[in-house]
This record gives structure tokens, C-alpha cells and sequence, in this order.
């Protein structure tokens, strides 16, 4: 039997920014929303309710339509990892989110698997595979340049 194909993609940044602002980029639905652009909140309404095992929708902004994830939250240790799953009648995610103390205040990492549930999906998006790293890095420059603006300045 054969497997259907997935892509798989993972950048790596540091920002002059201690984890605890750049973990809002995370888990603060707006601050969420002002870098990944595409997604509309799934995030609770009430911080307190987000921990492993949390489930939301995720509504992407696709073109010509909006389409439906359903979100669980499978790893949540504020402010070093944040690991999820996405279930789309298309495909099956994974995305996971590491933040590490580093010299210039944080290194933000993530990782993310995307496993197609056909292979005329798969061939459909296959163009997307080669630019998926590129736009993930694109995601981490917008942190980056977002979350240093909201770090407290450093003492001298």
C-alpha cells in the first residue's frame, strides 16, 4: 500500500526579546493573528483554558473560501513549547513551537509535518512543498520584528 505524501518544514530565528514576550506571539489570539495573517482565532477566550488537551476551530482564509481545522493542543509549557494538531478534511498537521533562552534574548524554533489525506491532494499542492520552509521563515521575521518592538528596552 501506498503511503500519501506530506511536506514538512521547520526555521529557526533568534529574537532580542526575553520568551515571555515573544510567547505571546503564540497564545495572544491578536498578537497570533498580526504574524500568521491567514488564520482566524482559535484560541480560547479565557486564557486560563488554554492547556494540553484544549481543543478549538481554527477558520483559515483560503482563496475563494474559508475552510475548517479542529485544533488540540498537545504539548503546553509557557513560555518553552507549544505543540498542536489540525485536522482539515484535506490534510492532517502537526506544529510544534520551541523558545530558548539565547544571547540575544530568545531562539524561536518551529516545526511543522502537513500529511495529505489523498494523493490528488497531494499532487494538487505538491508546488507548495519547495516554498513552505521560505514562508515559514517569513512567519518567524514577522515575530521577530513584532515581538522586539514590544521587548523592554535592555539596560546598557
Amino acid at each position: 500500500m501506498l503511503r500519501v505524501r506530506g511536506i514538512s518544514g521547520r526555521a529557526s530565528i533568534e529574537i532580542a526579546a526575553p520568551p515571555e514576550v515573544v510567547w505571546e506571539y503564540l497564545v495572544d489570539a491578536g498578537k497570533q493573528q498580526a504574524w500568521m495573517g491567514d488564520t482566524v482565532e482559535w484560541l480560547p477566550p479565557e486564557r486560563s483554558q488554554l492547556r494540553a488537551g484544549y481543543r478549538g476551530t481554527e477558520i483559515m482564509q483560503t482563496p475563494g473560501k474559508a475552510s475548517e481545522s479542529q485544533v488540540e493542543v498537545l504539548e503546553y509549557d509557557p513560555p518553552r513549547r507549544l505543540r498542536t494538531s489540525h485536522a482539515h478534511e484535506l490534510f492532517d498537521a502537526t506544529a510544534g513551537y520551541r523558545l530558548a533562552p539565547a544571547s540575544s534574548g530568545t531562539r524561536f524554533s518551529t516545526r511543522v509535518h502537513i500529511r495529505y489525506r489523498s494523493w490528488s491532494t497531494w499532487l494538487k499542492v505538491a508546488i507548495v512543498g519547495p516554498i513552505y520552509s521560505r514562508v515559514m521563515r517569513q512567519g518567524l521575521k514577522r515575530v521577530k520584528e513584532l515581538a522586539e518592538k514590544d521587548a523592554p528596552a535592555r539596560a546598557s
